[in-house]
């Protein structure tokens, strides 16, 4: 039997859930590269794709469960201070009737200085110190994924900053499916040039070309089952090997390391391609801001709130810098009703920008 044979029918295998046994009386072989490993990795996850559509053309007619509940576990990362504690604390609090319900974790940079008791009791008990592009936040990003899964309700993991704000309600929260992950995804087709130099030329020594991807906001929401795959993939398929080591000098990793993984996985399937997270960046050609979000301070109200729920059907908005009184919030949020429901036409919302423009 051919060593390429061999492996293909490993691949096989372990993708359609018929591993072969180990025999632990084999020599153990040399140290296989993370680039090996990720190859096999894609090959595994072309499998898995299509014997997931076989399987799922068969399974028509039963239930998918969609009448669960949905528990969101809202994971953000934050220096210091949580600026909109007050509206997160009511939002979590709410009595919903919709069968939708949250819970917050916080990753602090620097949680000796965090000094809201209530915000202390979300801190999760480690930090990763990160700094502003780095992959520690990743690694933090990880540590709330690992909190939030101790919860058997959560359904979702959604990701946020501090200057991330809520703008729809629990209780109006109707478009969130079970088994399903939110992110704006694309691959090298549609990359710009600095991403092709700053993230695909970078991972690409680690893993294959067109398992690369990045998504615009990186602040996405995963189905628990995915996140779940995304933390095992080290033992389950890198012999141990840390994925999130491949994107240390990766521009902006975050927003490149879930929808790989998600890709090399063979979960993009089962990924909208869309962001519950609702994130612009700035166009002016001479601003050192073009890395950095819009702010949403000035233009923060029912008008804005409503035509991104119309239109993009976001539940968060960021950047929200400075903190919003709970009644403003109240006021605003109440847009997000649908407009057949309130009687009036919806805005304009503006255009999700796909690239950052550096």
């Amino acid at each position: 039997m051919s060593s390429d044979f061999r492996s293909l029918l490993t691949t096989f295998q372990s993708a359609t859930g018929e591993e072969k046994k180990v025999d632990l009386k084999q020599k153990p072989e040399k140290e296989i590269s993370l680039k090996e490993l990720t190859n096999k990795l894609w090959r595994w996850s072309q499998i898995r794709q299509s014997t997931a559509k076989l399987r799922a053309g068969s399974s028509h007619g039963k239930s998918t469960g969609e009448n669960r509940p949905v528990h969101l576990a809202v994971c953000l990362c934050i220096v210091d201070t949580l600026t909109h504690e007050n509206i997160w604390k009511y939002w979590i609090d709410q009595n919903t009737s919709n069968e939708v319900s949250a819970q917050l974790y916080v990753h602090a940079k620097l949680p000796a200085r965090v000094s809201s008791l209530w915000a202390k009791s979300k801190l999760i008990n480690v930090s990763h110190c990160p700094n502003w592009n780095d992959v520690r936040i990743v690694r933090a990003m990880l540590s709330l994924i690992e909190e939030a899964l101790k919860d058997e309700k959560t359904t979702h993991i959604v990701f946020g900053t501090e200057s991330c704000l809520p703008i729809c309600p629990l209780d109006h929260i109707t478009d969130i499916s079970h088994g399903k992950s939110y992110v704006a995804y694309y691959g090298k087709n549609d990359a710009t040039r600095f991403d092709e130099r700053d993230v695909w030329d970078v991972l690409r020594v680690n893993m294959p070309l067109d398992s690369i991807h990045k998504a615009l906001p990186g602040w996405c929401t995963l189905a628990k089952e995915h996140a779940q795959e995304i933390l095992d993939m080290s033992v389950k398929h890198l012999e141990g090997k840390q994925f999130w080591n491949a994107f240390t000098h990766c521009w902006a990793p975050e927003e490149a390391f879930f929808p790989t993984a998600l890709a090399l996985l063979g979960l993009l399937p089962e990924t909208e391609r869309r962001s519950l997270t609702y994130s612009e960046w700035s166009e002016h050609k001479t601003s050192s801001d073009r890395a950095h979000p819009r702010a949403w301070d000035e233009d923060f109200s029912s008008t804005l709130v409503s035509s991104l729920r119309e239109t993009h059907k976001c539940i968060i908005l960021r950047k929200i810098k400075y903190p919003v009184k709970v009644d403003k919030w109240k006021d605003a949020t109440a847009s997000a009703l649908p407009s057949k429901r309130r009687g009036v036409v919806p805005t304009e919302a503006p255009a999700i920008k796909k690239h950052r423009l550096m």
